[in-house]
């Protein structure tokens, strides 16, 4: 259990790294730098990302930023689950403000990858959330009796 809790933690913070990266290129562009590396689909959506609301930018690093709180929690053995979900719902709220937006779209005929980013993270939520229920009254965790 505790290796799970470990790799599970590792996952987390992995994709915090991930959501950190994103955040942190659109703030440059915001700015008018330039980020090291740029994504091809960038200039399509960036006169919207210009119009938003400074508030909807908000969202995404205090996401983040519970990404990490939840990757460590996980890591040195302490529940996750709440931070972490708390984590996702600011995530995809910012997610679809995006979308409603117009700032974030597929092609026509492509697979959203936001959409299945978002089922893999409420499914790992839901993981979370299973391995630290507590158990139900009926059943008992049973421990190993000394030898008498």
């Amino acid at each position: 259990m505790k290796l799970i809790n470990k790799l599970l933690g590792l996952l987390v913070g992995v994709y915090a790294l991930f959501s950190a990266w994103g955040f942190t290129t659109i703030a440059m562009l915001r700015e008018g730098r330039m980020p090291p590396v740029l994504p091809e689909n960038m200039g399509s959506f960036m006169p919207v990302l210009m119009t938003l609301p400074q508030w909807h930018f908000l969202l995404w690093p205090t996401a983040v930023v519970l990404y990490f709180v939840a990757a460590w929690r996980l890591l040195t053995g302490r529940r996750g689950a709440l931070i972490y979900t708390l984590a996702l719902a600011i995530d995809l709220t910012f997610l679809v403000l995006l979308k409603r937006a117009g700032a974030v779209h597929a092609e026509p005929g492509a697979i959203d990858l936001d959409y299945v980013t978002a089922a893999i993270t409420i499914t790992l939520a839901v993981v979370l959330w299973l391995m630290e229920r507590p158990l139900r009254s009926g059943r008992t965790k049973t421990t190993a009796q000394p030898a008498s």
